[in-house]
């Protein structure tokens, strides 16, 4: 299980960003109000993809 204090601020790949996604949507004991962590940066993911999308 990952730690929020163990994810890197910037990550050497892709890969390596999903793969810790995965680990925190398996800990949802980490949680900002109503969204745990693993949502809040599937959001983040979402918009920054929606938004490259449309160019």
């Amino acid at each position: 299980m990952i730690e929020l204090q163990q994810i890197p601020h910037q990550f050497a790949s892709l890969d390596e960003a999903l793969n810790i996604l995965e680990q925190l949507k398996e800990n949802e004991s980490d949680c900002t109000k109503n969204w745990s962590v693993y949502e809040i940066c599937l959001h983040c993911a979402q918009t920054i993809d929606g938004s490259v999308a449309k160019f």
